[in-house]
């Protein structure tokens, strides 16, 4: 894009600058975890992939993003769209599940979660009787997620999590266990 300026005095110039317009990007991190990319200027249209590390011991929570073509989920890398500028912050929280026992189950099981009705955490404990991709999700009961407990590859046996319920509010909420194509919902009670 240019523009002329005309620079007024006894002999009138006229200069022509050159510039591209370009949207921040504004990228955060709680306590826990890193994000890439770091923060900068995209131009308009841009597609990025932003992704959360988290750092050991710790788990994304969710992403909250501000501006059109941000995103706000627990979705990890995702995707944005730089239509204006943006901010991305990646919450962090500490991983709390943790093998209960090295027994190795023969059955895939979700036990209800303890204690329930609960304020503000309650812990779930499920069994996994082989290695597989394992993934725990808190759902509101209009189907919205929101949490990801669990995500990733987990060898046999007893695991505990727990789900923290303080920026939720109160109300049922169902928690779901996929292990190798089989699944497994339960409901669970927060009352503040």
């Amino acid at each position: 894009m240019a523009h002329t300026i005309t620079v007024q005095g006894t002999n009138p110039t006229q200069l022509t600058a050159e510039y591209q317009l370009q949207y921040e990007l504004t990228m955060n991190a709680s306590a826990g975890g890193t994000v890439q990319p770091s923060s900068g200027w995209h131009v308009p249209g841009a597609a990025l992939q932003i992704t959360a590390h988290p750092n050991t011991g710790y788990v994304l929570e969710r992403w909250e993003g501000a501006g059109n073509g941000s995103y706000s989920g627990t979705t990890n890398p995702v995707t944005v769209t730089m239509d204006e500028p943006l901010t991305q912050t990646a919450w962090f929280t500490v991983r709390t599940d943790i093998p209960v026992t090295s027994a190795i189950p023969r059955t895939c099981e979700l036990h209800q979660n303890y204690p329930n009705p609960f304020n503000p955490s309650t812990t779930i404990e499920y069994l996994i009787p082989g290695h597989g991709n394992v993934r725990l999700r808190g759902f509101d009961l209009l189907g919205r997620e929101v949490a990801v407990l669990v995500d990733e590859i987990r060898q046999s046996g007893v695991y505990a999590v727990e789900f923290i319920g303080t920026k939720h509010p109160s109300g049922i909420y169902v928690y779901q266990l996929e292990w190798n194509g089989a699944v497994m919902t339960r409901r669970m009670t927060l009352l503040k």
